[in-house]
């Protein structure tokens, strides 16, 4: 938008590489609609392999014939192409129409995007780079949660399984408790059915 009304070119298409998908995509673009809005590009692609070749903005009708036809795809009247380098790694890349006011592009302009392209690929560089710490943050974040939870998890577990040896363990006292209350009154169950019920209940936990 800065660019388009500041050197009031006709459109400007800005592409910039996307990691995950491994494609320069075309991320904004202002004034002449494009005609593919879902273009992309790869890495070993003749245009990006030419792209690369010149990291210095340069003029649209320096490009061979060959190489020129593939940006058909985005628009017919690109008049300067404006990578973004850094490191020799392309990180984006934009394409420019005409001025509005129909004068050619100067080397002075040249090295102004030139030092604009600069700029912009340090910054997309720490964007990108804070973007990953943020997520890198986030998935600690979210192990360390985990980990919490699966010790609370095994505290718990903990603490049944001493309950349930408790529980155990007075089962297994109240079993010799019946037996000796079997033992002790026998005559007396044998004569009380439903006592004699109860005590073979227990028994059989």
């Amino acid at each position: 938008r800065m660019i388009t009304k500041s050197v009031r070119v006709k459109f400007a298409y800005l592409f910039i590489y996307d990691e995950k998908k491994q494609l320069f995509v075309c991320a904004v673009n202002r004034g002449e609609k494009i005609k593919d809005k879902n273009i992309t590009f790869d890495n070993k692609s003749h245009l990006i392999t030419f792209i690369k070749s010149h990291p210095n903005p340069f003029l649209f009708f320096e490009i061979p014939k060959n190489i020129r036809n593939l940006f058909s795809k985005i628009s017919d009247n690109i008049s300067l192409v404006v990578p973004a380098v850094i490191r020799k790694d392309l990180i984006a890349f934009m394409f420019l129409g005409e001025k509005i006011n129909g004068t050619l592009y100067s080397d002075k302009d040249l090295e102004v995007f030139k030092t604009l392209s600069n700029q912009a690929a340090l910054a997309i560089t720490n964007c990108n780079f804070l973007s990953k710490t943020n997520n890198q943050q986030k998935r600690l974040f979210e192990a360390e949660k985990l980990a919490s939870i699966g010790g609370m998890a095994d505290g718990m577990a903990h603490q049944i399984r001493n309950r349930l040896n408790s529980f155990g363990f007075a089962a297994e006292l109240l079993k010799f408790d019946v037996q000796d209350f079997s033992a002790d009154y026998k005559e007396y169950i044998d004569k009380n059915p439903s006592v004699t019920e109860m005590v073979k209940n227990m028994n059989e936990l």
